[in-house]
Formats: structure tokens, C-alpha cells, sequence
């Protein structure tokens, strides 16, 4: 009555505090409900029958209507004074719709919640699957459906979210060694169908069934290089060819610092006669041509050099050896026996 005769609403509040102390929270519930929706209530008024029944909320545990009011609540300080009551919706890092590429799925989420999700059309709740790493999609259709959960176990909306990966077929080469720059000796290496035979070129031209065979991991030349590599199926259809480029580069000596000091080594060990590769008796000279730089297991990386016996008509030869200088060391030489395949093995010289 005496609300209703002075229109002063610090009278519900009392009467919100009474019911409160006898144990009839409902009705103290009831009564700033009032405050609230009241047309005479001064906002200060408002705001704070929003935080008498955020506590009353508070302490009887019951989040889910702790967080339906602060969702509704006007008063931004209100808000934002509770925020941690609030569960907000997942947010998916791609749009839905038709994507002809694979693509990674991330689920987020402004609240600091945990994710739950479904991708079999089911509503996700606690006992779905909890989101921790991007979901990939790769071809086919993909209904994906999530829901967060705040701290105080209070679930949000669930966000549902349609994708089709339609990605047409291209027949080419798998080459699992991406182009790029290297700086350690590194294997070119591809995955090969039962049913397929891989060819390539490293002179720039389009291989065919002529050109090299790839069969087993190729060592990556020293340098600038480019490769080449198509696909025949069994029945002789051809794939498209695939272009990769490499630079393999290491740091601190280079090839033709370790050329010279294995001429100075051979010259001390009178295989040669001066570094230009002349040898007293023989009918020509000398030379030792870089092949590649290889990760010799359990002593490091070496350069190799293939000795040829040249005669003054311009011809060459093979002379059989083969020398490895570290690139580390430049002192440490040696002969090569073994090959690419079953390893190679260094003796020292």
C-alpha cells in the first residue's frame, strides 16, 4: 500500500529483502521483476534490481538463469560486470557453402567456453566431442553442429553449419618433396599408385615413357635445379606434368674450396704432380668434377668428387674413384666405396 500511495520503489526492495529473509526467493524474484518493468523506475533503480537478482541467482547456483538474465539485460556496466555468466555462440572460421579445395575448420568462441560438437546430423551437448584441433575437410558433405558451454556448465545456442567439398580429380604426380630452398642434403621423394609409372626431366623438357624412370628417392643436386614428373597409368593415359624447383645451398664452405684442398691433399700424396692435375708419365691430366653434397650417417655432410682422366684430344674418362671431403673439415678426405642404395662408405686418405 505504501508503494501504491507514494510510488516510491525503495519499498520493494524492502519488501524483495523480507521475502528473501523468510525464505521466499521466488517472490523476492517476483518482486524486482517489478522494479524492473516498472515505467516510474529510475535507472539507477533498474540497475540495481538487476544485481539483487543476479545475487539472489548467484546464490541459489541456478546459472541458467543467471545467464539468460545478463544476456537480456540492457545496462551495458551490468553486462559487462557479469560477463563470465554469458555463453556466446561458436563462431566457425569459414563460411558454409561449396568449396572446391579442402579446407581447415576452426571453431572459437569469445568466452573462454569449451566447444562441443557433431558432424552425423546429432545435437551436440557434454558428451559430444570436445573441439581442440581444426577439423579437416577434404571431399564430401559435412553437417557440422556446435554448441559452447561456460565455465558454470551453462550451455548456448547450437550453431549449425552445412559445407561440400567438391574437389574435381587431377591425375599428376604425387612428389611429397615441396619446392623450395634447402640447406641440408635432402631426398626428393614421391608416392607412387600400383597402377602408375613416374617419369621425369631435369634439362626443362616435358618428360615421357623415355625419359628417367623414378623408382626410389632421388638425391636433391647441389644448387639450382628443376624437375619435371609425369604419370602413366597402365592402359598408357598420361597424367598433367608437374614443375618443381629446388635450391640447395648449405652455409660455410662451398664446393670448390673443398676442390682445393683435396688437389693440395693429392699433390702432398703425389697421386698429382700440381693441383692443375698433371702427373709425370701419364698421357693426360687429372680433373675432379663436383657430383653432389650427401649426408654421410654418423659423420655429417661431405662433398663428392669424381676423378676423370682427360687426354689432350678432349676425351674423358671415369678413373673409378670417387673422393668425399667434409664440409666441416676440408682435411678430412676420403675415398668412396658403396653407392646410393646400400650406403655409402667413406675410407679415409
Amino acid at each position: 500500500k505504501a508503494h501504491k500511495m507514494t510510488g516510491d520503489n525503495s519499498y520493494l526492495f524492502t519488501i524483495a529483502d523480507y521475502y528473501y529473509t523468510i525464505g521466499r526467493e521466488n517472490d523476492a524474484l517476483y518482486t524486482l521483476a517489478d522494479i524492473i518493468g516498472s515505467n516510474t523506475a529510475s535507472s539507477k533503480e533498474i540497475e540495481d534490481a538487476y544485481r539483487k537478482t543476479i545475487t539472489l541467482y548467484e546464490n541459489a547456483s541456478n546459472y541458467a538463469k543467471l545467464s539468460e538474465l545478463v544476456e537480456n539485460c540492457p545496462i551495458e556496466k551490468v553486462k559487462s560486470d557479469y560477463s563470465k555468466y554469458l555463453v556466446t555462440s561458436p563462431e566457425f572460421s569459414a563460411p558454409e557453402g561449396t568449396y572446391e579445395e579442402e579446407i581447415l575448420l576452426k571453431l572459437s568462441t569469445t568466452d573462454g567456453g569449451t566447444i562441443y560438437y557433431t558432424m552425423d546430423g546429432t545435437t551436440p551437448s557434454e558428451t559430444s566431442e570436445v573441439f581442440s584441433t581444426p577439423l579437416f575437410l577434404e571431399n564430401g558433405n559435412y553437417t557440422i553442429s556446435a554448441v559452447c558451454y561456460n565455465s558454470y556448465g551453462v550451455a548456448g545456442p547450437v550453431v549449425t553449419r552445412k559445407y561440400l567439398i567438391n574437389i574435381a580429380f587431377e591425375f599428376k604426380p604425387v612428389i611429397l618433396t615441396e619446392s623450395g630452398e634447402y640447406t641440408a642434403p635432402t631426398q626428393i621423394t614421391a608416392e607412387i599408385p600400383a597402377t602408375e609409372r613416374y617419369y621425369y626431366t631435369t634439362d626443362g623438357s616435358d618428360p615421357t615413357q623415355k625419359s628417367t624412370r623414378y623408382t626410389a628417392p632421388i638425391q636433391m643436386p647441389y644448387g639450382k635445379s628443376t624437375f619435371k614428373f609425369v604419370s602413366f597409368a597402365m592402359d598408357g593415359t598420361q597424367s598433367s606434368v608437374v614443375t618443381f624447383e629446388y635450391d640447395l645451398h648449405l652455409d660455410g664452405l662451398q664446393p670448390e674450396d673443398c676442390n682445393n684442398a683435396l688437389r693440395v691433399r693429392l699433390v702432398e700424396r703425389g697421386h698429382i704432380d700440381d693441383p692443375v692435375g698433371v702427373k709425370e708419365g701419364l698421357d693426360g691430366y687429372y680433373t675432379y668434377e663436383f657430383n653432389n653434397v650427401y649426408d654421410i650417417e654418423g659423420r655429417g655432410y661431405y662433398y663428392f668428387y669424381i676423378e676423370y682422366l682427360n687426354d689432350y684430344a678432349g676425351n674423358k674418362t671415369k678413373s673409378g674413384t670417387v673422393y668425399a671431403v667434409k664440409v666441416s673439415d676440408p682435411n678430412d678426405i676420403n675415398i668412396v666405396s658403396g653407392n646410393a642404395i646400400s650406403g655409402y662408405i667413406l675410407n679415409g686418405f
